[in-house]
């Protein structure tokens, strides 16, 4: 029981430190590029973060008392993530990438092989078909990419 315990505060340790850097870096980065000093630069981001984390570890307290925590919590937690999201949308690059796996694309194969015409016969194509998933190749033949600037 410990073990699991210790992996899962290990594991949402590690991911909250993650996010936490990306989401300082891309903060940082959008203050600057708007004419903010170094100082406010980093307060900012550490003030977003921070509230996330305060009103997330207050929601965390009031859940262990029976309690759903209260409305400031939850409005704290949803701005901040609000401002945090907002941040990321606007430091990132301008481009628009989407994947969509194109089931047609080499995904059917046919049960007989197609026979040559002979003499006094046409081709014969045998319609029963196969499904076969694509796999990468279907998935890479969907991959776009273009520049939304």
């Amino acid at each position: 029981m410990r073990r699991i315990r210790r992996t899962t505060i290990t594991g949402v340790l590690l991911l909250a430190g993650v996010a936490a850097v990306v989401s300082f870096r891309h903060m940082h980065e959008l203050c600057l590029r708007h004419g903010e000093d170094q100082l406010a630069a980093v307060l900012i981001p550490l003030a977003v973060d921070g509230a996330i984390v305060v009103a997330s570890m207050s929601i965390l307290l009031a859940n262990r008392y029976g309690s759903r925590g209260g409305a400031l919590a939850w409005i704290m937690l949803m701005i901040g993530s609000l401002a945090s999201l907002g941040a990321n949308i606007a430091i990132a690059e301008p481009s628009l990438i989407s994947t969509d796996e194109k089931t047609s694309i080499q995904a059917r194969c046919r049960c007989n092989p197609t026979l040559p015409p002979g003499p006094a016969r046409a081709m014969r194509v045998n319609h029963d078909y196969d499904y076969d998933r694509g796999g990468a190749l279907a998935y890479l033949a969907a991959s776009t990419r273009c520049r939304c600037s």
